[in-house]
């Protein structure tokens, strides 16, 4: 599958005519985001899955950290879900501190710079950067989310030329992802770098537009009476028409987890989320279609492009086809000849996107919890090796954060079945969606035996995240919010990861959530 820039427009086709950063108020080195202020309204409503509730194992509850014990409840008032954030909040573990002079967030903190030197996680990924910025906006920090939203589109505006290659066809992006744009990247300097990585992250994107038009929406990304900026509009209009060029909807890219490229529904599912998302701003804002529109068409034309069809059309058909695409492959992750049942990665269709719903929703979470809970938290996939048992005496220091997309079975002879990492980032992610599907529930009038076992489930899930904040014994100390969990020597520990500021992020989500059905 090529490119195929006669294709950029949909049914109505377009053809090639030739075969300063913002920051926070406070030093960006310094800033510690108040994550205690009062919540704002949901980010997404999603509906509760009918009357039947996904039918899921019995799951422990493990609380690592002592004093984090005695806060963990069975019945919690809105007063003890604060405390727990507050005591977070004193111990630091809910920091957000940005890459000095932007509105960037580093990967992972440095709790121990031993152990952080060679993760490469003090580069900014735009996936991460969106789910924290995500967090930021639920809790109404708005100017946080806004001010990363325009540092990524300076990175990438850096880089303008990865844009116009691929959606002109001027590079063989199918084939070398490096010509694609950037997700990971020196968030200090705003540069790409060298090292080969797997760019083919469709999600990503999916989840920056997603965010970028939820903001723009609400008021609060376009500061100029409702119209965005020319930066804006630019990265906007190139983001569609790129989501064109490579068919996003049939697409092979590595998606969250940076592996093997496959048509994955995680993957779609984040674009169609955005692209549904940016539809929505195109209609209520005549304001924000004109100005987007007019980039569209200067864009196709600098780029010797005929365009038979507008914005609004060529965004309504793009979303039709990850329709489409996501009623083929849910609820897997991928079908023949890559197929994968169960993924974690599913589960932000549901929350914090909504794009997947009802009883689709419903089989995704049971697929998910059945098929990838643990004791110590969720495992991304069946025959996930990274952070195997005993990862750093299999991996060497260098190869342990590697790009192995191109050779998943390098690092793959060395699993064992049933010895794959359980993360830290899933369980809130549950929680969020059970405490959704409650007020779902509440606002229209179930039994209340089922707005129970919603909130049983809820808080189940809630308290498996809570109490994988790290205790005395973790090697990076107390009150961290880790990667994962894998098997040392017999024994689950932290991974080198830690704190992950994506698992912070979706804590802060959940007991966001928490507080609203209370």
């Amino acid at each position: 599958m090529g490119c195929h820039p006669s294709k950029a427009a949909g049914p109505a086709s377009t053809t090639a005519a030739n075969s300063k950063a913002v920051t926070t108020d406070t030093p960006a080195d310094t800033t510690t985001t108040n994550t205690t202020a009062t919540p704002a309204p949901a980010a997404a409503t999603i509906s509760t899955p009918a009357s039947v509730l996904p039918s899921l194992p019995e799951l422990k509850v493990l609380v690592h950290n002592k004093e984090i014990e005695k806060y963990i409840k069975d019945v919690y008032t809105e007063a003890d879900v604060r405390a727990i954030w507050d005591l977070l909040k004193s111990k630091n573990s809910l920091n957000f501190p940005t890459v000095e002079g932007r509105a960037l967030f580093k990967a992972a903190l440095e709790a121990d710079e031993s152990s952080q030197d060679y993760t490469g996680y003090d580069n900014v990924w735009v996936r991460d950067n969106i789910h924290v910025a995500h967090a930021h906006y639920a809790i109404g920090q708005h100017q946080v989310a806004t001010a990363n939203i325009n540092d990524l589109i300076s990175f990438w505006l850096n880089n303008r030329e990865r844009w116009t290659n691929c959606i002109s066809c001027s590079c063989d992006f199918r084939d070398d992802v490096m010509t694609r744009p950037h997700i990971r990247f020196n968030g200090s300097l705003l540069q790409e770098n060298d090292q080969k990585w797997a760019h083919a992250q469709n999600d990503a994107l999916g989840y920056f537009t997603w965010l970028a038009a939820k903001l723009a929406r609400e008021g609060h990304l376009f500061e100029n009476n409702g119209e965005p900026s020319d930066a804006q509009s630019e990265i906007l209009v190139f983001i569609v028409l790129f989501f064109n060029s490579t068919e996003f909807w049939q697409d092979e890219d590595s998606g969250h987890w940076e592996e093997a490229r496959k048509v994955e529904a995680s993957s779609i599912g984040a674009v169609t989320a955005g692209l549904k998302e940016l539809l929505a701003l195109l209609t209520a804002s005549e304001t924000a279609k004109t100005k987007l529109q007019a980039f569209y068409t200067q864009i196709i034309t600098n780029l010797g492009l005929t365009v038979t069809t507008d914005l609004v059309d060529l965004t309504t058909f793009l979303l039709q086809k990850g329709e489409t695409a996501l009623q083929e492959i849910l609820p897997f992750e991928s079908r023949v000849p890559f197929e994968r049942k169960s993924d974690a990665a599913l589960l932000f269709l549901i929350y914090p996107l909504g794009i997947v719903q009802g009883a689709m929703a419903r089989q995704v979470v049971q697929n998910v919890v059945s098929d990838l809970a643990g004791d110590y938290g969720i495992r991304r996939y069946l025959g996930d090796s990274y952070w195997m048992a005993d990862y750093k005496v299999v991996m060497s220091q260098e190869n342990r954060t590697a790009d192995f997309s191109d050779n998943m079975d390098a690092r793959d002879q060395f699993l064992k079945t049933g010895q794959e990492a359980q993360w830290c980032i899933f369980d809130s992610i549950v929680s969020c969606i059970f405490g959704e599907w409650y007020l779902q529930a509440r606002k229209d009038g179930r039994p209340q035996s089922e707005l129970d076992a919603l909130r049983k489930q809820q808080v189940l899930f809630f308290n498996r995240a809570v109490g994988q904040v790290t205790g005395e014994e973790c090697q990076f100390g107390p009150f961290w919010c880790p990667e994962s969990y894998y098997i040392e020597q017999g024994k689950y520990v932290s991974n080198d990861v830690c704190p992950l500021l994506w698992t912070q992020a979706n804590l802060i989500n959940a007991m966001h959530v928490m507080i609203k059905t209370l």
